[in-house]
């Protein structure tokens, strides 16, 4: 294994790599610009020079010039976009915002229709990761970048370890090419290689992988897998696991390729706890095949079996079939199943009511229809299917024939101060012996706008049956609901003196609640927010025999979070009525204790039963680069200690020591980093 020879520095270059895809490769979308629906949410143009071109289809800002749309900022010193050909040419500090992700250059050019662009001394940051290139040019279907050199190092300017290439050329899906490729811990380089070229389909090399730890299942696990080439037309993996109160498990996990456009998997897993007298064996087989001309049919075999102590062995084996036919006036699929119990009558609990047969089922959709006279879309599906249902010994044939229509038509505005949207669902279905089923679904949301600040919404559903499925399986209940919310809203406040569900068919009213809160503004040196709610039972009663001033309370809930740069506090109170008393306190609280320590806690304290469940303690070093982390918790007395690079915190290693079990257990994250990251890089 020459590969675990280079752990270290592979690692970190299939982390590189993993983050180059994800910022240029994954979506062919550089800068994830999102598409623009100026009718929803407006684009806001400023500069101190503002000039539309209307012949040209032009708009030119010059001077602090920014756009903002949504969560998407560009700022820099002349922005030109081109609103019908949707071109952007931005020039001179450009700085690029997308939520938390900022792109920074000289000069940028991207077309937000087509996802091409080019940028000029480009730098990325994006979580953790620093990503800077001479230049960039990104599309769909072909990347390249020059001069590049990423870290995850705090010190972007003098990082610790870095690694540079020449150049980066990648076809999403299928090749990514390297030039000059060097891993260098400050000034010294520790890996390069000339060329580099790396299939992002399939891995070139095999590898193993281990998992191992402990649990009050399991007892110590050790899982090995390694990949396994059977022919030059299927691999997989094949995994080896040992539980210490369980027993031995085998698995081979694996697909295959055939030269007739056709391909599919193999699953099989068989599972011997000899220490709980238990054996299991999992086994499925599919197959895809697609013709010239888009049609696909799928075929799926799958085996279970499995005995407990003396008892019979359950073998069960289902048989699946999948039809996709490519239709020019609708989409349809066509599934065909077959149940096999091949046990026979020795094992009897398998015995029960189920679908058994599909022979077949069809499932049909029609592209949606908008009307000419009013702007009404309309869309339709339906299916046919026969089956055989029941018990083993007890089959019958059975049929249902589905129509399902929705209707939708554009948000209507009454005036400036009220607008709804309309939707109506109806579904009719015929079933054997003449039984025949209607359900219809009708929805109104509204809205009315008293103010800047107070809108009062309103949404009802109705659904509505007529007649009664015999098929078990099928399941629907009678829904005539109004919902009412008045909100008074400001940029540090909110109330919510009103809301409540009115359920027409029981005549009474639920979920009755109001709430408030109140918050700092955004750019607050200290930020703080304050909510509390209170719930009310009504009495289950008529509307008419109800008295609103004889509403009961119920839980009232209370929230307050305090932040700043170095350190945030948040706690909760709960204070059911029937009680009279708080029975629930959490608190979580995080601090900065000197420059690269942090500590935090999280409890939980029960005012019942005088407990505290749960209660941890933290305490976080940060290594530059990296971070370490302390923890204990009261509640499974356990304590481990975790150590990881910050750009990763999902990737620790692990040293755990439970009180418990009395016995140390130690997860080896850097051989598990290798393994993931590499996974992720080849596209696994």
């Amino acid at each position: 294994m020459r590969y675990a020879a280079a752990c270290p520095r592979s690692w970190r270059i299939g982390a590189f790599l993993a983050v180059w895809l994800v910022l240029f490769g994954g979506t062919g979308r550089a800068f994830n610009v999102p598409e623009i629906d100026t009718q929803k949410f407006p684009v806001e143009i400023q500069g101190d020079y503002l000039e539309y071109r209307n012949k040209a289809n032009q708009v030119v800002t010059k001077g602090n010039a920014f756009i903002t749309y949504k969560d998407l900022r560009l700022a820099a010193d002349t922005i030109q976009a081109n609103t019908k050909t949707e071109d952007i040419f931005a020039y001179g500090g450009v700085d690029f915002w997308k939520g938390y992700d900022q792109t920074k250059g000289d000069f940028l050019v991207y077309n937000m229709k087509t996802g091409k662009g080019w940028m000029r001394d480009a730098t990325i940051k994006r979580n953790r990761n620093f990503f800077k290139a001479k230049d960039v040019y990104v599309s769909p279907a072909y990347s390249l970048a020059h001069d590049i050199m990423q870290t995850t190092c705090d010190d972007h300017e003098h990082p610790h370890y870095r690694i540079q290439a020449r150049s980066i050329e990648i076809i999403p899906g299928h090749e990514m090419t390297m030039e000059g490729l060097a891993l260098k811990w400050k000034g010294t380089t520790l890996y390069r290689k000339g060329i580099d070229r790396s299939s992002l389909f399939k891995k070139e090399q095999r590898f193993f992988q281990t998992r191992q730890g402990m649990s009050a299942i399991d007892g110590f696990f050790f899982k090995f897998s390694t990949d396994l080439d059977v022919t030059s037309a299927m691999k997989g993996r094949f995994g080896i696991d040992y539980f210490e109160k369980r027993g031995m498990g085998t698995s081979f996990s694996g697909t295959y390729t055939t030269p007739d456009r056709g391909d599919g998997s193999i699953n099989i897993y068989n599972l011997d706890e000899s220490k709980r007298n238990h054996k299991n064996l999992q086994m499925s087989l599919s197959h895809n095949y697609r013709f010239e001309r888009g049609d696909t049919v799928s075929t799926n075999l799958s085996y279970t079996g499995d005995q407990i102590g003396g008892q019979p062995e359950n073998k069960d084996l289902n048989v699946q079939m999948n039809i996709n036919p490519v239709l020019p006036m609708m989409t349809a699929n066509v599934t065909a199943s077959k149940f096999f119990d091949l046990d026979g009558d020795s094992y009897t609990l398998d015995n029960g009511y189920q679908i058994l047969n599909r022979l077949p089922e069809i499932n049909m959709t029609f592209p949606a229809y908008t009307f000419k006279v009013v702007p009404l879309t309309m869309n339709i599906s339906g299916m046919f299917g026969r089956y055989e249902e029941g018990t083993l010994d007890n089959k019958k044939d059975t049929e249902k024939k589905d129509l399902r229509s929705n209707f939708t038509v554009p948000t209507i505005k009454v005036n400036e101060r009220f607008e709804f949207t309309p939707s109506y669902n109806f579904a009719k279905s015929w079933y054997s012996e003449g039984v025949e089923r209607e359900n219809g679904t009708t929805m109104v949301r509204a809205n009315h706008k008293f103010s800047q600040m107070t809108n009062l919404e309103f949404n009802y559903n109705l659904s509505t049956q007529k007649g009664k499925s015999p098929f078990r399986f099928d399941s629907f209940s009678n829904t005539d609901v109004m919902s009412f919310r008045l909100r008074v809203a400001t940029s540090t406040w909110t109330f919510n003196p009103i809301n409540f569900n009115y359920n027409r068919t029981a005549q009474r009213l639920e979920q009755v609640y109001w709430d408030y809160s109140r918050r700092s503004y955004p750019d607050a040196y200290r930020t703080w927010e304050f909510f509390i709610r209170r719930d009310y039972v009504p009495d289950p009663v008529s509307f008419s025999s109800m008295s609103l001033t004889r509403l009961v309370p119920g839980n009232l809930n209370i929230r307050y979070r305090l932040a700043s740069a170095l350190w945030s506090f948040d706690t909760s109170i709960t204070y059911p009525h029937e009680y009279r008393r708080v029975t629930n306190t959490s608190l979580n609280y995080r601090a900065t204790i000197r420059p690269l320590w942090q500590v935090g806690t999280n409890a939980n304290f029960n005012h019942l039963t005088g407990k505290m469940s749960p209660f941890s303690l933290s305490l976080i070093r940060d290594l530059h680069c990296w971070e370490a982390k302390a923890e204990y918790n009261h509640e499974r007395k356990e304590f481990w200690i975790e150590f990881y690079l910050k750009a990763y915190p999902e990737d620790t290693g692990r040293f755990r020591y439970g009180a418990d079990t009395k016995r140390l257990e130690a997860k080896l994250a850097a051989y598990d980093q290798l393994t993931q990251r590499y996974d992720q890089f080849r596209g696994r």
